[in-house]
């Protein structure tokens, strides 16, 4: 019985070295990769920022959706009251070229749309969040 103890013990701190292990690799390959990531050129610009914008409002949406029990749009002015959209100081919840986003909500998506820089909605330069939407 006491070799079957004394077995079980080892058997199980084995896992527990291998399991630190594999939580150091783990923890060492994301640090590289963050670094790695770090020296990489990353799209910059106006429609990568309104892009990028409207992915934060629509996860915000999301959010206020699945709290409020609806599939209803808040208003960009609503999400900021309730605090489920926060703003950098000095920013507006519009896109970079100073024009309100337009949000639409169905029973199966939100989409989040910017007029681009020709600031006209319907034309090429749109930005719709998810890609691949169609606006109406």
């Amino acid at each position: 019985m006491h070799n079957g103890r004394v077995r079980v013990s080892c058997i199980m701190r084995k896992r527990a070295v291998l399991l630190l292990i594999g939580a150091a690799l783990s923890v060492t390959v994301l640090a590289v990769l963050l670094a790695w990531s770090g020296n990489c050129i990353y799209p910059e610009g106006p429609e990568y920022d309104a892009e990028s914008r409207a992915r934060i409002i629509r996860t915000a949406i999301q959010y206020w959706q699945a709290a409020h029990n609806q599939v209803s749009c808040p208003t960009l002015e609503q999400l900021i009251a309730e605090k489920q959209l926060e703003l950098d100081p000095g920013h507006t919840a519009n896109d970079p070229w100073n024009q309100p986003y337009q949000l639409r909500c169905t029973d199966a998506d939100v989409i989040v749309s910017s007029s681009g820089a020709d600031r006209r909605f319907g034309t090429a330069d749109d930005l719709v969040v998810p890609s691949g939407e169609v606006r109406p």
